[in-house]
């Protein structure tokens, strides 16, 4: 008769709690996990978007020279702006300005210098580099004049009246040559109002000093025939007032005749003068780091957006639901 000997009791071995990337996770990990891809997504997808390149220029306005900038009326009605009230120029005019029509239509029908180009294809002109294409040669013209206009932003500090000019472009060459175009050329139309109004004035003072001459002579005239007419006025009370009063016009005449030179002296010198309207304080040059896209921003965006989706999904996933099945549901 055999033994039968007894079995050992089995002992189960609870199964280990592992952590599997793709096993289930707690709500937090998941989340995280999730949050991450689409971060890593959103930065995969951002080299697909043509890289932006902002070039800056900043500029104050020379407020203390005299007769060039008091008033820019014409220059703002021939650029289709209002001029502010009263006799200084306001920063946000020449804001205005850089983005004018006139300002803009000079720089595209501008050639651009080969050597600008430092990552694209060298062209002759924007309309080539803007790939614009329309039969009518108005038409394109406009589209790039319009186009320069959405990649041109400015802003002037409220406190210090600094006035910035940017400019993007894909290729970082081409956007300094454009930023510093836009300064050169708002210089230019600041200069001509100078000159034109400095212009105006000194031929209106002019008209003013040959009138004044003349009555100063005729003055002077009436004086000395009055003097070689009448030798013994001292004896005659009359003849005394009369010289007073030739004697008194000819000073008024002789000052007034005195303070129109010097006002024809500063006027002519205004028209000469060649210094600067505007003082560039940063020249735009070529930049190194892109503007846009910002990858990081679009990746923390994506992060932030997947993660509070994913945890919220209890509260917003029912609701969805419901909203589809009440829309798919056969009208009576």
């Amino acid at each position: 008769m055999t033994e039968v000997l007894p079995r050992a009791p089995l002992t189960v071995e609870a199964p280990r709690r592992r952590w599997r990337l793709l096993g289930p996770l707690p709500p937090v990990l998941s989340a995280f996990r999730l949050a991450l891809g689409a971060a890593l997504l959103a930065i995969g997808l951002s080299f697909l978007i043509p890289n932006r390149y902002k070039a800056v220029g900043e500029f104050y306005l020379d407020t203390r020279q005299s007769g060039g900038l008091g008033d820019l009326a014409s220059l703002a009605s021939a650029v289709g702006l209002t001029a502010p009230m009263g006799g200084s120029v306001s920063p946000y005019l020449v804001s205005e300005l850089a983005t004018s029509d006139t300002v803009l239509a000079a720089i595209v029908r501008t050639a651009l210098p080969a050597q600008v180009f430092t990552r694209n294809h060298p062209v002759r002109t924007l309309e080539e580099h803007y790939e614009i294409d329309d039969e009518l040669p108005d038409k394109r013209f406009w589209r790039t004049v319009r186009q320069l206009r959405e990649r041109v932003a400015t802003d002037v500090g409220n406190r210090s009246g600094l006035v910035s000019i940017s400019v993007w472009d894909r290729d970082p060459g081409l956007a300094a040559w454009l930023a510093e175009a836009e300064l050169d050329r708002v210089q230019h139309y600041l200069g001509v109002a100078r000159a034109s109004r400095a212009r105006a004035e000194r031929a209106f003072v002019e008209g003013r000093e040959r009138a004044l001459r003349d009555s100063l002579r005729a003055a002077e005239g009436r004086l000395a025939e009055f003097l070689s007419q009448n030798r013994m006025t001292m004896e005659a009370p009359l003849l005394q007032m009369r010289e007073g009063q030739l004697r008194r016009q000819v000073d008024i005449t002789t000052a007034l005749y005195s303070s129109v030179q010097q006002d024809l002296e500063r006027a002519r010198a205004d028209e000469v003068r060649d210094t600067p309207v505007m003082t560039i304080t940063a020249t735009p040059y070529p930049p190194i780091k892109k503007s846009w896209p910002a990858r990081t921003l679009l990746a923390g965006i994506a992060f932030v957006l997947v993660f509070g989706l994913h945890l919220t999904r209890d509260h917003w996933l029912p609701a969805l639901r419901g909203l589809r099945s009440s829309l798919d549901a056969p009208r009576e």
